[in-house]
């Protein structure tokens, strides 16, 4: 085992020195400071000390809207659950620029959220296990993820429209790069069943301005020939595209049908949308739970034959698709 002495004798300094650093890293340079963190990340220090699991981070790269937004809520909530039940402590972490001595006492991390390229560089600096949740990362395949697949039910949602008489569809998704795993099945899973689908019916929108889906929804509205059912990526694309019809006096689904993803929840204060829209739930709070489960095999060094933990959800026949 790794000792104090010995990370002294690596950085050239002292043995209270080490101490402080570990102890009260205030008090000492950040130079310094750096280096014998990075002595004692390079000799696996903590690593041998920290052997039963204390504490886990999950870290934001977008913390106000992820962290309060309407689908995160509920996974970081059966993350809370999942790591009670084990007497896990969990340190919400609202981004990643912090060094080392920061989180030198977390031994794994859960990235929540679609999380950059930078984030993945910084932490396998600092050697700390991590798994992503909720959005897995095309350029980071190597790294396990826990998240709610688009693609068996966006077969069933395409197949329903089908079964409906619907075969002028239209497709709306986030800007996101089309390499986006996400984005991708949904995609694929709706030409897989519907090979001969209009690709100029694909279009983007911004998750962020209502003012996007305005003027692809306008695109929609004068397409010829006449487009019946509208498929959105997300249920917040679907409740922009209602009051879109709102505002043009277009009834759903007496005038277009809608579909949307995820299944979010509405507060009790606030009036739900209507029609009930048809979509497909996802359980988030079970996702959250699978995410300690999956952080947890990491760092017990479980193998893991599949990388992509995959969650499916179920399809909920609501209002918002008409039979022609």
């Amino acid at each position: 085992m790794t000792t104090l002495k010995e990370i002294a004798d690596k950085c050239d300094v002292s043995t209270s020195t080490v101490s402080l650093v570990l102890n009260k890293p205030y008090k000492i340079s950040k130079d310094v400071r750096k280096k014998v963190y990075d002595s004692i990340i390079q000799m696996g220090y903590f690593k041998q000390k920290n052997q039963a699991i204390k504490q886990i981070g999950i870290v934001f790269d977008s913390f106000y809207k992820d962290f309060f937004g309407d689908f995160y809520n509920e996974v970081v909530y059966g993350i809370l659950q999942k790591s009670s039940n084990l007497n896990f402590n969990i340190r919400i972490l609202t981004d990643l620029n912090i060094d080392y001595y920061d989180i030198h006492d977390i031994q794994g991390l859960i990235f929540v959220g679609k999380t950059p390229n930078d984030f993945y560089d910084k932490v396998k600096q600092f050697r700390i296990p991590f798994i992503n949740c909720g959005h897995p990362n095309y350029n980071h395949l190597e790294v396990p993820t826990a998240y709610l697949s688009r693609t068996a039910n966006t077969k069933n949602l395409v197949q329903f429209l089908t079964n409906c008489g619907h075969e002028h569809i239209a497709v709306i998704v986030g800007e996101n790069d089309p390499k986006d795993i996400i984005r991708k099945e949904f995609i694929d899973a709706i030409q897989e069943v519907k090979p001969n689908l209009d690709p100029n019916l694909i279009f983007e929108a911004s998750y962020d301005e209502i003012q996007t889906v305005e003027i692809v929804w306008n695109k929609i509205i004068s397409h010829s020939p006449k487009v019946t059912a509208v498929m959105c990526g997300n249920d917040l694309l679907a409740y922009y595209v209602y009051n879109c019809a709102k505002k043009y006096n277009i009834r759903i689904p007496e005038d277009i049908s809608v579909t949307g993803f995820d299944g979010i929840h509405f507060p009790k204060f606030t009036n739900k949308p209507s029609p009930k829209l048809t979509t497909v739930y996802g359980n988030r709070i079970e996702l959250g739970q699978r995410s300690i489960e999956l952080i947890y095999s990491v760092l017990k060094g479980i193998p893991i034959e599949d990388k992509l933990i995959r969650s499916h959800g179920n399809l909920v026949i609501g209002d918002s698709v008409a039979r022609l």
